[in-house]
């Protein structure tokens, strides 16, 4: 991966979600200390060359498209009380009517 094109990464993530881009994330910004600055959403952007549930992801998405449904996948840790939905970006564009 290119030096910045997480920077790249970032941009493109805000503008797809009407937002810009956080040149101050991690810090104490006026905005957010998320990498994108949205009015409703706290975004975190992580690009990676390895992803462990990647493989997951796949095969729920193509499952999903097969059925024609928007492919979700859950994740929950033993022991936690929290899940995480992954869905893709598009699709989330698509239930957030952006």
């Amino acid at each position: 991966m290119k030096r910045q094109s997480w920077k790249r990464v970032e941009r493109k993530v805000a503008k797809e979600l009407g937002g810009v881009r956080n040149p101050l994330s991690g810090s104490p910004s006026l905005h957010t200390a998320g990498d994108v600055i949205h009015p409703d959403l706290f975004v975190e952007v992580k690009s990676r060359s390895k992803l462990p549930f990647w493989e997951t992801w796949l095969n729920v998405k193509e499952r999903g498209r097969v059925e024609g449904k928007i492919p979700i996948l859950v994740m929950h840790k033993k022991g936690s009380h929290d899940y995480v939905v992954m869905i893709s970006l598009k699709d989330f564009k698509k239930l957030l009517k952006v």
